[in-house]
Order: C-alpha cells, then sequence, then structure tokens
C-alpha cells in the first residue's frame, strides 16, 4: 500500500499497490523535486496546505516513478470513471 514516510498512512487505500520503488512509502525529500513559490508573491493556494510541512512548495516532481505501470492504469480508471 502506497503511504507518505513521515506519517505511515496510506495514500489510497486499495487504488494502488507498493508502488514502482517495492517499498510502498514516498519520502518528499529523497524521491520529490519541490518547486517552491518565490517570496513575495502572493498564491491564493498557499492558504489552502498546512504551512508547516508544505511551505512554499506546491508543485512536486518525482525523481524516479512511484507507481507502476499497472498502478497509473488503476488510478486512470478511477479517475476516468
Amino acid at each position: 500500500m502506497l503511504r507518505h514516510v513521515c506519517d505511515d498512512e496510506p495514500l489510497c487505500p486499495g487504488l494502488v499497490g507498493d508502488g514502482a520503488y517495492g517499498d510502498g512509502c514516498i519520502d518528499v525529500e529523497k524521491d520529490l523535486d519541490a518547486f517552491e513559490v518565490a517570496e513575495g508573491l502572493e498564491c491564493p493556494a498557499l492558504a489552502l496546505f498546512d504551512q508547516d510541512t508544505q511551505g512554499r512548495r506546491l508543485v512536486f516532481r518525482t525523481k524516479q516513478p512511484v507507481l507502476t505501470a499497472q498502478e497509473c492504469a488503476a488510478v486512470l480508471g478511477e479517475v476516468h470513471r
């Protein structure tokens, strides 16, 4: 079950399995590149997230695949349902 490494809670119970890494965890610092909203720029979306964990980061890109092709297909199947 894919889960966020900091709280060990499943992200999408029953939707995806152990991810492409096989460990079922996403470490935000290790596995993702984060793009921040520059200081001084106002962005209403920043108010939607917990500032202690999200900071000014809004866009993330994975450094390696975190889902297998089969898991991606399952997610897309749910989206298009």
